[in-house]
């Protein structure tokens, strides 16, 4: 289980040069909050949505796409179940805002469709 705080303080200490990614182990998924997932997207094909717990849009993938970040990244740490991929090259994050109110307006609009009463 990842903690929601320890999330939280990471990404928003998140300098913009890294991915955090997490593996949970008992799905079989990896998945990214904030500005890692904004920049997770830039490298692989994730399912993203928005976390109201964690207050942060989330980007969610399989093992083969984090094989491929794996392959992607030159340099890359682990501890427990958190994955650190340093990027290759810093991108722009002007856009993050703008792709956050795409998420959300995603995820409000399946919502809206599934859940209407």
């Amino acid at each position: 289980m990842v903690d929601n705080e320890i999330v939280i303080l990471r990404e928003i200490q998140n300098s913009g040069d890294v991915i955090y990614a997490y593996k949970l182990a008992s799905i079989g998924i990896y998945v990214s909050y904030g500005l890692s997932a904004f920049h997770a997207v830039h490298y692989i094909h994730a399912v993203t949505s928005y976390s109201n717990d964690y207050l942060l849009p989330v980007a969610i993938f399989k093992e083969y796409e984090f094989m491929t970040l794996l392959k992607t990244m030159v340099k890359r740490d682990y501890t427990g179940n958190l994955w650190t991929f340093h990027m290759p090259q810093h991108i722009d994050n002007n856009g993050y805002d703008i792709w956050l109110a795409k998420v959300k307006d995603q995820r409000e609009i399946v919502i809206s469709q599934n859940f209407k009463c």
